[in-house]
């Protein structure tokens, strides 16, 4: 660590101390944003909104909160439902509205662009990781994390779900990023400074709160218990489920290119075998060794040109510079 950058970091907490002690000795409450992505999500707002309010009432004497909701191009009454809630809140609350369904990542990208808190949560409308673990992850952002991950040790769900959720989270461990918890995650509270490098990368096609580990901040977890759906249906259909597969393992993960140069070197070695079955003109074994190895071929070959074409579209996405959701308007 160079001199300039060691001063640069001793300078950054140092005002950060002084501003808290600053704050404890004039009473001044931190404020924390929390952004809840909405689609669909009209049946949910009711335990929503009890929720946060609860949530509210417990950390009101030590922290102000902030509230940033992203309707995510939503069909039904989602938008009046959140309007209402926003009309009789006792705390800060903000409605972004996006002219589309652009998912929930992108949603709560445009969340955090309308934050104002020194720490930003992200919280689902549907509540399976509970707000009851917020205030606990506040209490190790005080104690100076910058970020902490409500990880999942335990879930309230059907068999297949657990399965294919807990293969996905192990490959993504296994393959890509190795420093992120067992069990998978959703509920995340972040430091403003890490929403100002989120701000400035592109996020398209792109699972949010894996980019968020793979800036490899030291984080600090939560257990968190992921609790059955009480009202409403997921929107999570399994295209999406397949898309999000794609997106990690393309997005941060070499391991679908080495497994392709591996499946290639693999066929080349077969080559010579071929060689020597033809020149033995041991005809019967030929024909039958031969269809194998040359449908192999063909497979290489398909497994390789939809792995490139993939790769090639999401650069085609990242260099035609559209932005990943377009904001209609921010209800203040």
């Amino acid at each position: 660590m160079s001199k300039n950058e060691w001063f640069r970091k001793l300078n950054n907490f140092m005002l950060n101390w002084m501003d808290n002690e600053t704050n404890a000795a004039f009473g001044i409450s931190r404020l924390i944003s929390i952004v809840v992505p909405c689609y669909q999500s009209d049946s949910e707002l009711i335990e929503l909104e009890r929720a946060i309010s609860t949530l509210h009432q417990e950390i009101q004497n030590a922290y102000k909160l902030e509230v940033v909701f992203v309707d995510d191009g939503s069909t039904d009454s989602t938008l009046d439902g959140l309007k209402k809630i926003k009309a009789r809140a006792p705390f800060e609350c903000k409605i972004v509205v996006l002219t589309g369904n652009f998912g929930s990542y992108n949603a709560f990208h445009a969340g955090i662009l309308n934050t104002s808190g020194e720490a930003i949560i992200q919280l689902h409308a549907d509540l399976q990781d509970s707000p009851k673990h917020i205030p606990l992850m506040l209490s190790k952002w005080a104690e100076g994390a910058k970020l902490v991950i409500g990880q999942r040790v335990a879930r309230e769900e059907s068999m297949s779900t657990k399965f294919f959720s807990g293969m996905y989270h192990n490959m993504v461990k296994r393959f890509a990023l190795p420093h992120i918890p067992d069990g998978g995650y959703d509920l995340i509270l972040l430091d403003k400074e890490i929403g100002e490098h989120l701000r400035q990368i592109d996020v398209h096609n792109i699972n949010l709160v894996y980019l968020i580990s793979w800036l490899s901040q030291r984080y600090e977890a939560v257990p968190v218990v992921r609790e059955s759906r009480k009202t409403g249906k997921s929107q999570w259909s399994f295209s999406k489920k397949v898309k999000l597969v794609i997106d990690t393992f393309i997005g941060f993960s070499y391991a679908p290119v080495r497994f392709f140069r591996i499946l290639a070197i693999v066929e080349l070695l077969l080559f010579p075998v071929l060689v020597i079955l033809v020149t033995k003109s041991n005809w019967d074994l030929t024909i039958k060794v031969c269809s194998i190895i040359v449908s192999s071929w063909m497979v290489t070959i398909l497994i390789g040109i939809t792995l490139l074409s993939e790769m090639l579209w999401r650069t085609l996405v990242s260099a035609r510079k559209r932005p990943p959701y377009i904001i209609e308007k921010v209800i203040q």
